[in-house]
């Protein structure tokens, strides 16, 4: 697999220039550039660019074919290009996008776009990441998003999977956990959308939430089950077991990521701090077996699900 392009990352510049404007000894540009360094980290805590980057293509300029069982879509192109991208977007737009699945033009998103996950990412996290993709070099690449089949190449169709499977809650920290537990969740459920490979998905596309994280199949491979199952799972997994593995897609003696996984890895997971992907692993060790510990609406009935097909 060729690596796409790679960046820098906040360090212990970043942690003093935060120490600095919390002072108030730091400049306008210092607080302006850990914004960007904090956002450059986030949308790689996203993944952003695996999924906004056609194979060959510059980074986040889109074309990056998306197959589902209803057709297929192309990523969007989301540089700051401003008649193809995102140059004419404002953080409005972006945090109604990230948060409500919504795009610039008032229209529902496809849900290939996980903003169902993207709905628990704070604003300011939100503003960080649209400030950082602002200085990604613009693209003028004109992406033909949509391939589905009728009637989901529809937008009004998308206001009907919204309302079966979309609740649009905003991360709560847990006060009865650790921080480090609420951040391995608001990684997990928001940026890092986990569950949306790793849980499998009804005939419309929703995640069976009584089944979350339990694996699933994508593209080809198996997304591994992440619940505490002693024997499917990572139950017998320790917390920095699954943090190493994480970090760079193997585990001796246990397994090697290959496929979507591999990339994941690749692009994301292996450029977060220690500390985060600590944080994940344990919030991922507290997922009970055959999962339903995501919240969100209750699965919808199957006579709801049938009329829609019908």
């Amino acid at each position: 697999m060729t690596r796409l392009p790679t960046w820098s990352f906040p360090g212990a510049t970043a942690q003093v220039l935060v120490l600095l404007a919390s002072l108030g000894l730091g400049s306008a540009a210092d607080a302006q550039q850990t914004q960007l360094q904090r956002g450059e980290y986030l949308a790689r805590a996203g993944d952003c660019v695996s999924c906004h980057t056609a194979k060959g293509g510059a980074p986040y300029s889109g074309g990056l074919r998306m197959d589902t069982p209803f057709g297929y879509l192309l990523a969007p192109n989301i540089t700051p290009d401003p008649e193809t991208g995102i140059g004419r977007w404002s953080k409005d737009d972006f945090y109604r996008a990230m948060k409500d699945g919504v795009n610039k033009h008032g229209q529902d998103m496809f849900p290939v776009m996980p903003f169902d996950f993207y709905a628990r990412v704070s604003r300011e996290d939100s503003d960080a990441i649209y400030a950082y993709l602002k200085t990604v070099k613009p693209v003028r690449n004109a992406v033909d998003i949509n391939h589905l089949s009728f009637p989901f190449n529809q937008r009004w169709s998308m206001a009907v999977w919204r309302e079966l499977y979309f609740d649009g809650a905003a991360f709560k920290p847990d006060p009865a956990k650790t921080p480090s537990w609420n951040r391995g969740a608001y990684l997990v459920e928001g940026l890092g959308h986990c569950s949306s490979c790793h849980s499998p998905r009804n005939v419309l596309g929703g995640i069976e939430k009584d089944k979350a994280f339990t694996g699933a199949t994508i593209d080809g491979w198996f997304a591994l089950n992440l619940t505490s199952n002693l024997h499917t799972g990572l139950g017998a997994w320790t917390a920095d077991e699954i943090a190493a593995y994480l970090k760079t897609g193997a585990y001796k003696g246990k397994t090697t990521t290959f496929g979507p996984m591999a990339e994941v890895v690749q692009n994301s997971l292996g450029y977060l701090t220690d500390a985060d992907l600590k944080a994940m692993a344990e919030y991922l060790k507290s997922i009970p077996t055959n999962s339903s510990l995501r919240v969100g609406k209750p699965a919808p009935s199957d006579d709801r699900r049938a009329a829609l097909v019908a």
